[in-house]
């Protein structure tokens, strides 16, 4: 049989094919084509990241791989619940199997994997709150000799105060505590652990340091700055301290990172009583750093009586503007009870989500005005908000790189005012649940406009739409009485991720046995009085569905989420999950 152009390619080039496609697009496009490929993949090194992953999609990567060639993996139960068990259900002996196995991350995971192979060098655990931290503990002593990168939550360090990390170079601790007096009044001496005393014993080559400093007070200001320790062998350094009623000035922090004579990157989010750009120019004329980002925040006691280009004024000088190029962002965000004053750089520290308004955005900056199509409209935006009022829907620049787009008005835009903002190919999920008055053809004009969309959030299901088959993930914030199931069923048929408001149990069994090409659904009811008994045993009793497949469930008091898998393999062991 003659081959393809394709299937003729040397691995190189498959390898570089690949390395734009997710694990899972790899698997299920050309696993099986021919045996030639198939051993292509198989000698593929494989980064895999489960998160946002279905379980249907999570189970054909998981019989498809091969152990050896994983090189990293990332756990997450927010969109698939019990992603752990369920892997270690595929591989039992998982210490044993992935040998070349470097990387491992647990986010927001209900269980973890507590024995690794050897190989693993980098470990992360963020956000695991239902695991035994001793678990956690242990699995870290286990790997003390070998870690090179550590990413923590705050836990009791007393566990760990006699175990030595001789290889760890870069350590990440979020929620950490100083000690400080004021702050060991409200905890329990047995469980509190200064990170700074931590840290020296590990004698650890620390060139990475981020920290989030969580003490709710703080007196002896001293206690957070002080990292000689460390002053031959940092050279990256992110330092995140918004401590209650705590107010730093620059000098105080100066004064102690001047002495890490080998920092070159520096990264801080911090309060201050005083924000002075010629100040910090002259400290980074002094020191070694390359890489400057900073969040300072103008302390609420402070009275700032001046408008933002008055504060901007000491970031504009040749040092800032035109040596280093690195440009800042004034905001003012008001509410009843004080005014938040900040100043940030805005190549790290712009927001992901744009509420965006004429007289809001861009914010005053010391950007140039021909870099700001680049810096403020060019950059990857997850959210863009519009608040639309037709007389004001004039700009010279253009959203290139935008996710979800999310309208906010009476009625739909014209197609004509939304390809003046936003470049309309590039939007992937659509939001128009705040728009009160929706015209059919308007919905079906702006679709057509977005050819990479495939998400559409409702406040309400509309009985006359019929989105096009591209459209597989929908969200429907409230179901009224009156709405016609069969008609919904009809229009959605393909639909394979909901997101919905339900009336009843009822509903929520007809919507898993009746939307056949469905792989997870999230439902928006008050479940508090059924939460005792809504388990994987009963799903499966009054689902027909789920009785022929397998399934993972997240059961809580106001948003199930349910993954739906491939077909159940009877009389086997494991097919229960």
């Amino acid at each position: 049989m003659s081959c393809s152009s394709f299937e003729s390619l040397c691995s190189t080039i498959l390898y570089e094919i690949f390395d734009y496609l997710s694990t899972y697009n790899i698997f299920h496009a050309f696993i099986n084509l021919n045996h030639r490929l198939k051993r292509s993949i198989h000698s593929y090194r494989l980064h895999i990241d489960f998160r946002k992953m279905s379980r249907l999609k999570f189970d054909l990567i998981c019989s498809c791989l091969r152990p050896e060639q994983v090189i990293s993996l990332i756990f997450s139960d927010e969109d698939m619940a019990g992603q752990v068990a369920v892997f270690q259900r595929h591989f039992p002996y998982f210490k044993y199997q992935f040998t070349h196995l470097r990387s491992i991350k647990f986010l927001k995971t209900e269980n973890i994997l507590c024995h690794l192979p050897d190989s693993v060098t980098c470990l992360t655990f963020h956000e695991c709150f239902y695991v035994d931290s001793k678990l956690i503990i242990n699995v870290i002593v286990g790997q003390a000799k070998s870690l090179t990168h550590l990413e923590i939550d705050s836990w009791d360090f007393s566990q760990l105060t006699k175990t030595k990390f001789p290889s760890l170079t870069r350590l990440t601790i979020d929620n950490a505590y100083i000690n400080d007096t004021s702050d060991l009044l409200q905890r329990s001496k047995a469980k509190f652990v200064d990170v700074h005393l931590w840290i020296q014993n590990l004698h650890s080559p620390i060139t990475h340091l981020k920290l989030l400093i969580g003490n709710r007070t703080l007196t002896n200001y001293n206690a957070i700055f002080n990292f000689d320790y460390l002053s031959h062998s940092l050279t990256n350094f992110t330092l995140i301290c918004l401590a209650n009623e705590t107010n730093f000035s620059s000098e105080l922090i100066q004064h102690y990172l001047i002495r890490l004579s080998n920092l070159k990157s520096l990264t801080t989010i911090i309060r201050l009583g005083f924000i002075d750009g010629k100040q910090w120019e002259e400290f980074l004329r002094k020191s070694q750093i390359i890489k400057f980002n900073f969040h300072f925040i103008l302390s609420e006691n402070v009275i700032f009586n001046h408008d933002g280009s008055k504060l901007l004024d000491s970031f504009r000088s040749p040092f800032w503007l035109e040596e280093k190029r690195w440009y800042v962002a004034y905001s003012k965000r008001c509410t009843n009870t004080y005014t938040h004053i900040s100043i940030t750089s805005v190549s790290k520290f712009l927001s992901k989500i744009t509420d965006y308004t004429l007289e809001d955005y861009p914010p005053l900056s010391t950007v140039p005005p021909d870099l700001t199509q680049r810096i403020f409209y060019s950059r990857c935006i997850d959210m863009l908000i519009l608040h639309l009022d037709e007389s004001k829907i004039q700009t010279n620049y253009l959203f290139t790189r935008v996710n979800l787009l999310h309208l906010n008005g009476s009625k739909l835009p014209s197609i004509h005012d939304l390809v003046s903002i936003v470049d309309l190919n590039q939007i992937k999920e659509l939001d128009i649940s705040r728009v009160k008055n929706i015209s059919i053809g308007g919905i079906h004009l702006i679709i057509e406009h977005m050819p990479r969309l495939n998400h559409l959030i409702f406040k309400h299901f509309i009985p006359l739409f019929q989105p096009p088959a591209r459209i597989y993930t929908l969200s429907i914030e409230t179901w009224q009485l009156k709405d016609d199931f069969d008609l919904f069923y009809r229009m959605f048929s393909n639909v394979k991720s909901l997101k919905i408001d339900i009336t009843s149990l009822e509903m929520m069994i007809e919507l898993v046995n009746r939307l056949k090409y469905l792989e997870d659904i999230g439902f928006w009811y008050p479940f508090e009085k059924y939460a005792h008994f809504i388990s994987m045993k009963w799903l499966r009793r009054n689902m027909r569905r789920l009785q022929q497949t397998n399934f993972t469930c997240r059961t809580d008091e106001y948003y199930p989420l349910l993954s739906i898998g491939n077909q159940r393999i009877k009389h086997h062991q494991h097919s229960i999950f």
